[in-house]
């Protein structure tokens, strides 16, 4: 080995410089705008609600399932408290509103009881031997020469096989339509209906106008003459 390459020093490394990576002033920014936005939102999940809550409403309720054509007693209803948005505008909301009244349709547990549901509704003056039943009319156009107080016959059929008479010489007692202000269309069997009517049915008729009210066509027409048992119209 010669003496030159010995006494050559060796080079001194220099040491590499970390390339640290300062964080742009927009990202801190960001960063922190989206912690803020975190906090407030666990603070309004769970901050107390201060809004004031829908103050309840009394309504009658089926107390078990009541079968169609059942006269209501109290043991078939309760009175209840029930949210506002979940009642229907023609909900019962005392035991006077059920009493002396029947089923026209069956009726679940629970569910809210409206004047669609029942028979013999307290607020018409009707004919002793008939009974006021709610019935609901497919074509509200059968009632356009109908007036209330008139002599109808109702007539009821299902798809595929004729209308036939279900009550004669009944009486029209009040009409409800969705333009008139409309009445809640209660069960499901009145979901096709555009009309309602109040009917003042002879009791002898009553069983058969119920057993038909699922049918896919009800219609009314005048009837030729008046029930021999009413002198004279009611007012």
């Amino acid at each position: 080995m010669s003496t030159r390459s010995a006494s050559r020093p060796r080079p001194r490394r220099t040491p590499r410089k970390r390339n640290r990576r300062r964080t742009p002033i927009r990202d801190v920014a960001r960063k922190t705008l989206a912690l803020g936005l975190a906090l407030t939102a666990l603070l309004l999940l769970f901050s107390p609600d201060d809004r004031p809550a829908a103050a309840a409403v009394t309504v009658v309720v089926a107390a078990r399932d009541i079968p169609a054509g059942t006269a209501i007693s109290e043991a078939d209803v309760d009175v209840v408290e029930r949210p506002p948005d979940v009642v229907p505008a023609t909900a019962l909301t005392s035991m006077a509103d059920v009493a002396a009244r029947a089923t026209v349709s069956a009726v679940r547990e629970g569910e809210v009881l409206t004047d669609a549901r029942l028979a013999g509704a307290p607020a018409y003056d009707v004919p002793d031997g008939f009974v006021p039943l709610v019935i609901a009319i497919t074509d509200e156009q059968t009632l356009a020469t109908i007036e209330r107080g008139a002599c109808i016959d109702v007539y009821a059929g299902f798809a595929g096989t004729p209308i036939e008479p279900v009550a004669t010489q009944a009486i029209l007692l009040d009409i409800r339509t969705a333009e008139a202000g409309g009445t809640d269309p209660g069960p499901a069997q009145y979901s096709a209906a555009s009309a309602h009517i109040v009917a003042a049915v002879a009791d002898t008729q009553v069983t058969t106008v119920v057993s038909s009210l699922g049918a896919d066509f009800i219609l009314a027409t005048l009837c030729l003459a008046w029930p021999s048992t009413v002198d004279q119209e009611p007012s």
